[in-house]
């Protein structure tokens, strides 16, 4: 149940470090851009490694092309649902909560950028 909650702090402690960071984000948004998907992407291969029901894997991978094909105002918040959803699925808990961790680092950077 902690790893659960360290996991999702991520976004807190990413909006926080971009109120200290500020000048850092404006230069840096492209690459932590690219970090948040290669990290939203990893998390997810790796949830699909750990999977064992194939009918769960068929299910994230359909929600990849959902998420990949919808362009949503708050894509972010819909991929914290899904990571939720997967820290339930996965059966070795020790590998998601720290990809969920720095996956929210760099998105409550981004939404921080996003605010200001």
């Amino acid at each position: 149940m902690i790893q659960w909650i360290l996991g999702f702090l991520g976004v807190i402690v990413g909006y926080w470090l971009g109120r200290i960071a500020q000048e850092e984000l404006s230069s840096g948004e492209k690459y932590i851009t690219i970090l948040k998907e290669v990290l939203f992407y990893g998390t997810l291969l790796v949830a699909l490694f750990f999977l064992k029901n194939i009918y769960f894997s068929v299910a994230i991978f359909a929600f990849i092309i959902i998420y990949y094909l919808i362009n949503l105002k708050y894509k972010e918040y819909v991929s914290y649902v899904l990571f939720i959803i997967l820290y339930f699925l996965v059966i070795d808990n020790s590998v998601i909560p720290s990809l969920i961790f720095l996956y929210g680092l760099s998105v409550g950077s981004l939404l921080y950028e996003k605010r200001s």
